[in-house]
């Protein structure tokens, strides 16, 4: 290619040097302006092989570039078929009315809205997916869409739904000790049920927050709550999300404690036996 541009630049070169002879040619002779007429036939020539250059190293590079790009898209799509990912299981659902939105959201995400299955074979895939009083549900007709509507008529009860998941939250048990287990259910319990009434339509705003922030702060044990009352500021009121932080660490802190300390072995007590006298 930079031999081609060299190769450009001197014939732009000898062109220049006829358009200035041409210009001037009512002082050159006739001889001299039929050889000139003979360089500039020469250089048409040299002009029509220059572009067909062009267009031949053009054509290798289009072909070269086209051949890339199909090595690494064959080089791609070996790769993804090497790289076996794992099944994702089906959700299960056992006829809980707290567990329905987590599963129809998932289901719809993995079978309903996958447009590569049949009616069939979602169906299929929804019978596989429910168990214990939910399996005993039967539909109008033997359909997918006959079957998901009966299954939304008696588990989307949304009144019901967020009555469940709020007396979840309310009904949290009191600590009574420092326990890094207990933290976790409680913060568990909490996210799981803020989570399903997310789903349920309920968003999160600065009243639900303050309202959840209270309630969980009464069920804290007396240490985790004296540790936390010293890390704000009392003239704010605290974020739920930093609340929750703060119990993570705790927990975090507690278990870190029970792990380091030393186990003790309480000696072994030797059965009391009674001394027989030899007096008598």
């Amino acid at each position: 290619m930079d031999k081609l541009n060299n190769s450009k630049r001197a014939k732009k070169g000898t062109i220049t040097k006829i358009e200035t002879f041409v210009e001037e040619s009512g002082n050159h002779t006739p001889t001299k302006l039929n050889i000139k007429l003979k360089c500039v036939q020469e250089m048409n020539r040299k002009v029509d092989e220059l572009k067909d250059q062009y267009y031949n190293i053009k054509d290798i590079s289009e072909s070269s570039v086209h051949n890339h790009e199909n090595a690494i898209s064959q080089a791609n799509s070996k790769l993804k078929l090497e790289i076996k990912l794992p099944e994702i299981p089906l959700p299960v659902f056992r006829g809980r009315y707290d567990e329905w939105p987590s599963f129809k959201s998932q289901f719809d995400n993995i079978i309903t809205n996958n447009n590569d299955l049949s009616e069939s074979q979602k169906l299929y895939y929804l019978k596989a997916s429910l168990q214990n009083d939910a399996k005993l549900l039967e539909a109008v007709d033997d359909s997918f869409e006959s079957l998901i509507t009966v299954l939304k008529t008696r588990f989307e009860n949304k009144s019901l739904l967020t009555e469940t998941h709020i007396n979840a939250i309310i009904e949290i048990e009191k600590l009574t000790s420092e326990s890094a287990r207990d933290i976790r259910t409680m913060t568990d319990i909490l996210s799981k049920n803020i989570r399903a009434l997310k789903l349920l339509g309920f968003e999160r705003n600065n009243l639900s927050d303050v309202i959840l922030f209270n309630i969980i702060l009464k069920k804290i044990d007396r240490e985790t709550r004296k540790q936390f009352e010293q890390s704000i500021d009392t003239n704010q009121i605290p974020e739920l999300d930093t609340f929750i932080m703060f119990l993570e660490k705790r927990r975090q802190t507690i278990d870190s404690i029970n792990r380091s300390a030393p186990i003790t072995h309480k000696p072994k007590q030797v059965p009391f036996q009674k001394v027989k006298s030899f007096l008598i």
